[in-house]
């Protein structure tokens, strides 16, 4: 049942999207139409409706079930642009545009669906950390202007100009892949530019402190104790200790923590985690002591 309510979702969105596809058409001054082509979009974020394009840059951050209904989100957009397409005659120079649209090499196509993909990206996501349709009713009428594709769009101008042809299948089906690697594209390089390394060791350091930030740096988990890096530095705790805060003047555990808090600290912008998820990936099994730690440092909560 849940399936289906997504499924229907995924129809609406792509009625609303052929709705401002349709208004574009419709109007003779393109600035003006790639301007209320947003309404589209407004309707999909505001209403919680599925729209692939909208959808696919998080579905790293969520589970399977997420990923599959994205998935599906892209038959559910065709059908309601299928509905809207055929429901209307071809409107204003629609077949024309679908031809221009089809003499595109591949590769361009492919290119234009990326940028496409990265302006959805963050439009959506505006929404959803302010709250506001500023970045669509900015990055909307940018990408028709500039010519990219937007996958669901460019299936309602494949209808209603009833270009059922192969060559339309495979220009919808790179403008989809497109689409995908353009909303990847930048929550991907976030989470790289979240792992936070560790600080490398200077020139002339010694090599057991470079196995020490080695093995910093591949804690996938952020759970490696002072304990386990004074056994790879081959050392007793206590010597460890000493010998560390000389190289760096810190000592092992205030430079994990340190870290640790600097790892979460970027999560906490970069994703939308939980703070108990965060900090459990960043070493922290105890919510509260992980809030007590960031406070002390951050002088905030």
């Amino acid at each position: 049942m849940a399936r289906i309510s997504q499924f229907i979702k995924s129809i609406l969105a792509g009625v609303m999207i052929s709705i401002g596809g349709s208004v574009f058409l419709s109007c003779e001054n393109r600035a003006v139409g790639a301007f209320f082509f947003s309404v589209g979009l407004v309707a999909v974020v505001m209403l919680g409706f599925n729209l692939y394009t909208g959808r696919i840059g998080y579905v790293f951050e969520n589970d399977k079930t997420f990923f599959i209904d994205t998935l599906l989100s892209i038959i559910g957009n065709l059908v309601g642009c299928v509905i809207v397409g055929l429901m209307q005659l071809p409107k204003g120079e629609v077949a024309a545009i679908v031809a221009t649209k089809l003499q595109k090499g591949d590769l361009f196509v492919f290119f234009d669906g990326i940028l496409c993909g990265i302006l959805i990206y963050v439009c959506v996501e505006i929404f959803k950390k302010k709250g506001t349709i500023a970045g669509i009713l900015l990055c909307i009428p940018t990408f028709i202007l500039c010519g990219f594709e937007h996958s669901i769009a460019d299936m309602f101008y494949v209808v209603n100009a009833r270009e059922f042809t192969l060559d339309a299948a495979i220009f919808l089906f790179i403008v989809v892949l497109g689409n995908a690697v353009g909303g990847l594209a930048i929550p991907l390089l976030m989470r790289l530019a979240a792992m936070a390394p560790a600080r490398e060791p200077k020139k002339g350091e010694p090599e057991w402190l470079k196995a020490v930030y080695d093995a910093i740096n591949d804690d996938d988990r952020n759970g490696i104790t002072v304990e386990e890096l004074s056994q790879i530095a081959h050392m007793s705790r206590c010597h460890f200790s000493i010998a560390f805060k000389k190289q760096t003047g810190f000592t092992p555990y205030n430079y994990l923590l340190t870290y640790r808090l600097s790892s979460a600290k970027r999560l906490l912008v970069t994703t939308e985690e939980s703070v108990s998820e965060i900090g459990y990936r960043c070493g922290f099994s105890d919510p509260s002591g992980f809030i007590r730690a960031f406070k002390r440092q951050e002088g905030m909560s």
